[in-house]
C-alpha cells in the first residue's frame, strides 16, 4: 500500500493545517467525516462515536466487540483502518471504517507476542508497530490495501525491558520505544521496505515511564513517569533522532496520557490515580520545557486523551466509576472550557479521534 505524492499533501493538509469542519480540503477536491472511538478495557469493546459537523457533540454510532482487555486504540493516517491491541488475549484487531457512517467491520485478529500494550501505524500507511510489554519486543506488520495485515520482522528492545509505549516521527524515520523496565526511550531506525528496526540510541527516564508523544513537527518529545509523578521532556536531532533531555517536571500523581496540540504549544496530562482533574501544560518552542498552565476536571480517574483533527476539541476518557468521555473546548491559547459529556462503556482507557477521508481522495493501490 502506497501514497501518491497528490495523496501525501493532502494528508498533510489534513494533520498539519487543522482544516475546518466544513467539509472539504483546501483545495476542495474531497470530503470527511470525524470520529471518537473508545477502548473499553473491563468490558472488552469499542465505544464509537461521531463528532456532529454542527455543534461538535458526541454522538452514539454503536458498540463494538474486541478481545480481552484492550490496551490501545490506533488508525491509519487516511482513517480507514481502526486497529486494537488487546492484553489479555494477545491478539491484533483489525477494522475497516465506513467513512460515511462510522461503523466498524472486522476485517482481521491476529495474534501478538506477549501482552500487547501499544500500537501504532507509520505516517505512510504501510505498517503497523505493536509493544509486546511480555516478551521485551515491537513487532511489524505490513499493513494491505484493504486492511489485512501481516508480520514483517519483530525486534528484541533488550530483555527485560518490558516496551510498553511508542511513538514515530512525522517523516516516519525513527521509531521511540518507552522501556519500563531500564526506565528508558530508545531510538531506532526504521527500515522503509520491512519495518525493520535498527538502534540508534537510547536515553533514561524516571520511574516506571508509562506514555510517550511528539508534536507533529517531530522537535520534541515528552514522557510520563507514572511511578514518581513526572514528565521528561526531550529535544530530538533532525539528524539522527537522538534525544537530549531538557527538562524533568513534576506533575500530580500517576502522569498517564499525555498529547500534544496540533500547532505543539500545548501539552495535556491526564492522571491514572484516583483525581477527577488533567492538566494543560505550555510548551517552550525553544527548548521542549512545560509549564502548567490550567487544570481541569474531568470525570473520575481521567486516562485516555485525543483532539480531533482541527485542534479544536479535546476528548478524555474516564476509566473510573462514570466511565464516560468528557468533551472540551479549545481556545486559541489552548485553554479548556467544559463543553459536554456522554456515556462509554466499563473502564475506558484508550482513545483515538479520526478523520477519515471520503473515497475521493483515498489512498492508491
Amino acid at each position: 500500500m502506497r501514497f501518491s505524492d497528490t495523496h501525501l499533501l493532502l494528508l498533510s493538509l489534513i494533520l498539519f493545517t487543522g482544516c475546518g469542519q466544513s467539509g472539504g480540503f483546501a483545495g476542495g477536491t474531497g470530503t470527511y467525516s470525524d470520529y471518537v472511538y473508545a477502548g473499553n478495557y473491563t468490558s472488552g469493546d469499542l465505544s464509537t462515536y461521531s463528532i456532529s459537523s454542527k455543534d461538535h457533540v458526541l454522538r452514539d454510532i454503536e458498540t463494538v466487540s474486541t478481545a480481552s482487555h484492550p490496551e490501545a486504540v490506533a488508525a491509519d493516517p487516511l482513517g480507514q483502518f481502526v486497529f486494537v491491541v488487546n492484553s489479555g488475549s494477545n491478539l491484533l484487531n483489525v477494522f475497516s471504517l465506513n467513512e460515511e457512517s462510522g461503523k466498524l467491520t472486522a476485517v482481521q485478529s491476529v495474534s501478538t507476542s506477549a501482552s500487547p500494550q501499544a500500537v501504532v501505524c507509520n505516517p505512510q500507511g504501510t505498517f503497523v508497530f505493536v509493544a509486546n510489554s511480555g516478551a521485551d519486543t515491537v513487532s511489524a506488520y505490513s499493513l494491505g490495501t484493504s486492511g489485512q495485515v501481516a508480520l514483517s520482522t519483530t525486534t528484541s528492545v533488550g530483555t527485560g525491558a518490558t516496551p510498553v509505549a511508542l511513538a514515530i516521527d512525522p517523516a516516519g524515520r525513527f521509531l521511540y520505544s518507552v522501556n519500563a523496565g531500564p526506565r528508558s526511550v530508545g531510538v531506532y531506525l526504521i527500515t522503509p521496505s520491512t519495518g525493520a528496526l535498527t538502534p540508534v540510541s537510547s536515553l533514561g527516564t524516571g520511574v516506571t515511564p508509562t506514555s510517550i508523544s511528539m508534536d507533529s513537527a517531530g522537535h520534541f518529545l515528552h514522557v510520563s513517569n507514572y511511578g514518581e509523578s513526572t514528565i521528561s521532556a526531550y529535544r530530538i536531532s533532525a539528524s539522527n533522532g537522538a534525544l537530549t533531555l531538557a527538562q524533568t517536571i513534576s506533575t500530580p500523581s500517576a502522569p498517564s496520557r499525555l498529547p500534544v496540540s496540533n500547532d505543539g504549544k500545548i501539552l495535556y496530562l491526564s492522571t491514572g490515580g484516583t483525581s477527577s482533574n488533567f492538566q494543560v501544560y505550555q510548551i517552550n518552542p525553544t527548548s521542549g520545557a512545560l509549564t502548567l498552565a490550567q487544570t481541569v476536571t474531568a470525570g473520575d480517574t481521567p486516562f485516555g486523551i485525543a483532539l480531533d483533527a482541527a485542534g479544536e476539541y479535546l476528548y478524555v476518557a474516564s476509566a473510573g466509576s462514570s466511565n464516560n468521555i468528557s468533551v472540551f473546548k479549545i481556545s486559541a491559547l489552548g485553554f479548556l472550557t467544559a463543553y459536554d459529556s456522554i456515556a462509554a462503556g466499563s473502564s475506558p482507557r484508550s482513545l483515538v479521534a479520526v478523520r477519515a477521508v471520503h473515497r475521493s481522495a483515498s489512498r492508491t493501490p
